[in-house]
């Protein structure tokens, strides 16, 4: 059984009150309880295996809108949702914490790996909440959420599963490592040319976006970026 957490506080919308030290504390150590030598070495994890054979939560694949554009679903409660076959839908049920993935609407490796990582965020932490659906135009703005003011229990709920996402695919050690392997010791200091092949390096390593590396690195401190280059 997988390590969870416990809620203390809730907003009244019933949101947990949860911080980003804790749902990254959380992570963690679900990920030494899937792997005890986990840290050992930097690697992209196997998301499917730990979603699936750890988190012991069940993931599909369907067609979920006509247009690609929602790219995940997580039923948080016993449900049904839509998925199609060419211009026709159909109800599927699904049950609490189960997970569909519309891999067509995932254009690359990394906006898919985020996607379920994202869907798997809501699984763990918001179960007992309302059917969550991830589209296409929100993809930008899930790593972007440290600029974004959180105000509705929305924002709220989507900053949770972006930043478990985030933990869970570029752990804070791993990013440092792999940081101080390609930059060597220039951890702080004006733009350079070199940051960019960087991030290239680490993003391939670890299997995410160099976007979503880049604001890893802003919100670890490690590099200092000219609003230019954001």
């Amino acid at each position: 059984m997988s390590i969870e957490i416990s809620y203390k506080r809730f907003n009244d919308d019933n949101v947990p009150i949860i911080s980003d030290k804790q749902i990254e504390d959380l992570v963690n150590n679900q990920l030494l309880d899937y792997d005890p030598n986990y840290f050992d070495r930097p690697h992209p994890i196997d998301l499917e295996d730990f979603i699936e054979f750890y988190l012991c939560k069940n993931v599909f694949y369907y067609k979920l809108s006509n247009n690609e554009n929602i790219l995940g679903i997580t039923t948080l409660n016993d449900g049904y949702i839509n998925i199609f076959n060419d211009d026709e839908s159909k109800p599927l049920p699904m049950k609490r914490g189960e997970i569909c993935i519309d891999y067509d609407a995932c254009k690359n490796e990394e906006l898919f790996r985020f996607t379920l990582a994202h869907e798997a965020g809501h699984s763990v932490l918001h179960a007992g909440y309302n059917l969550r659906i991830t589209h296409l135009e929100d993809f930008e703005n899930t790593i972007k959420t440290s600029k974004k003011r959180l105000i509705t229990s929305n924002d709220w709920i989507e900053h949770h599963a972006n930043i478990y996402a985030s933990c869970l695919l570029m752990p804070s050690c791993f990013v440092k490592t792999l940081f101080d392997k390609y930059y060597g010791k220039h951890k702080k200091g004006t733009f350079s040319f070199r940051i960019f092949d960087v991030i290239n390096k680490i993003s391939k390593e670890l299997k995410v976006s160099p976007k979503a590396i880049q604001y890893k690195l802003i919100n670890l401190n490690l590099y200092d970026f000219s609003e230019d280059y954001l």
